[in-house]
């Protein structure tokens, strides 16, 4: 029995009919691998844009991306959809035995079934196989956001990047090499993905950026001596009011992010850079609860506390899970993994995992707490219990039996470990699971086990919240004295 493949039109929707897979007429291509398969992709669909784009659209072939999965007799046929070209209307599909091959792509008409059309379809698919290598080269220069005014980030240039400050503004530059246009769109947004989790994790500061587009314009910078960042724990990458990279830190984003073309990541590599998006997701989270906030007006910076946010308590947990998790992800490729005799599923030991990670670039103590942060983080999860008391618009105290301090917790999280309970704030986790990434991939990828901070850069990890009692507000303005706090 022939394998039956469902075909739709994109301009009737519900009319769905099955048709034999050996009406596709097939082309051979013999691709191996993902890499070199979706090379030849993007080739294909830049030149059914340049040569059979319909004359009523914008210069480009449109799909209707329509997705489905057969399993045949001797091969597997993935479903594309529907690309509307000058030639007609037709399905694609691909086959293949190994997965990420390309054995042969397949098309399917229930008009254009004539022979001069398929002589054509053969004609652009072996085009594009003759020309998987011609490519061209896209730049571009995309700015950087901050919630600091007027910070600037020392220069840093790569071989296929430049990161750099101009006008008071911060811009990164890079160029690709691809097929056309979209799949330098696709690359580059994706080094972009990267380089603000990065960021997040080498900086402690929260980096976004707009959609990014082809730029002509030159990057007229003067190249600097580099300047790179030590070790550090409290605060951000900065010195005087500039940004610095680690010396590591400018070797990654060289040799990981900014490439020619494709990102070769080792899994160790990945998972690291998943570990940075968890953390940039919880610095977002933190942006929205913390409580000393930065006011800046043109010529004056405040520190403000605002009154009251809404779902704290969400954010506050669902802050300190991402934290968690990436110290979880980053070291996923480090776990001593067990399969369980029984059943064989395999036993991460994460809670454990999160604990020794900690402990080797702090201490003892503070990979206790973390480990009691993991088990408050895995009760939200299997129970909805939140890290948090409350959303409180003024502090009252109260007893909440439901935390390990007994009173509500506001503003942090009670952990009981190392025989007592402590104080634990969402900003000591970021700046502790940061530090711990960035000795992990110093250490992991470029062999450099020095962890200490200079005293300059002050260790907090032994005072486990900042009370509001320790914040000091003092007046930009010469002269002027802040006295006194009227309460609210």
């Amino acid at each position: 029995m022939n394998l039956k493949i469902k075909v739709s039109n994109p301009f009737l929707p519900n009319y769905v009919k099955e048709v034999d897979f050996e009406d596709f007429e097939r082309i051979d291509v013999g691709i191996k691998g993902e890499m070199d398969s979706n090379h030849f992709l993007w080739k294909l669909w830049h030149l059914f844009d340049l040569q059979y784009a319909p004359s009523n659209g914008k210069g480009f072939a449109p799909w209707a991306y329509l997705p489905q999965r057969y399993i045949g007799k001797k091969n597997q046929i993935l479903v594309l959809g529907n690309i509307n070209t000058a030639l007609g209307n037709f399905h694609v599909a691909i086959s293949y035995v190994t997965k990420g091959d390309i054995d042969s792509i397949c098309f399917y008409s229930g008009i254009h079934n004539d022979k001069p059309t398929y002589k054509k379809l053969r004609a652009i698919v072996l085009q594009a196989k003759n020309e998987i290598n011609q490519l061209e080269t896209f730049h571009y220069q995309v700015e950087l956001f901050s919630k600091f005014d007027k910070l600037n980030f020392h220069t840093y240039i790569g071989n296929h990047f430049k990161l750099y400050s101009q006008n008071e503004k911060i811009y990164v530059s890079f160029d690709v090499t691809c097929a056309d246009k979209y799949e330098a769109y696709h690359i580059g947004m994706e080094r972009m993905k990267y380089l603000v989790a990065f960021l997040a994790v080498e900086t402690n500061i929260l980096f976004d950026y707009p959609f990014i587009e082809n730029s002509s314009m030159v990057d007229n910078i003067t190249e600097e001596q580099p300047v790179f960042m030590q070790n550090y724990i409290d605060g951000y990458s900065i010195s005087g009011d500039t940004v610095l990279l680690s010396k590591e830190g400018f070797q990654f984003l060289d040799q990981f992010i900014f490439v020619e073309r494709d990102l070769c990541l080792t899994h160790l590599v990945k998972y690291f850079l998943l570990g940075c998006i968890h953390v940039q997701d919880g610095m977002k989270e933190q942006e929205d609860f913390d409580d000393v906030v930065k006011v800046t007006f043109p010529t004056l910076t405040y520190a403000a506390i605002r009154k009251q946010v809404k779902n704290r308590q969400e954010k506050y947990t669902h802050c300190i899970m991402h934290y968690l998790s990436a110290v979880e992800t980053a070291s996923f490729e480090d776990g001593d993994h067990e399969t369980c005799a029984c059943c064989g599923a395999v036993k991460y030991k994460i809670g454990a995992r999160v604990k020794d990670f900690i402990t080797k670039y702090f201490n003892e103590k503070l990979g206790n707490i973390y480990k009691g942060l993991y088990n408050i983080r895995s009760k939200y999860l299997h129970t909805g219990i939140l890290s948090t008391s409350g959303d409180f618009l003024n502090v009252r105290p109260l007893l909440d039996i439901g935390t390990d301090l007994g009173l509500f917790d506001a503003s942090f999280v009670s952990v009981r470990a190392n025989g007592y309970v402590s104080l634990v704030s969402a900003m000591n986790i970021k700046e502790w699971t940061t530090f711990g990434m960035r000795c992990f991939y110093h250490e992991k990828m470029y062999g450099n086990k020095n962890y200490e901070v200079e005293e300059s850069y002050n260790n907090n990890s032994e005072d486990y919240i900042k009370h509001f009692s320790d914040i000091v507000l003092k007046s930009n303005v010469e002269g002027l004295e802040i006295t006194g706090i009227e309460p609210t």
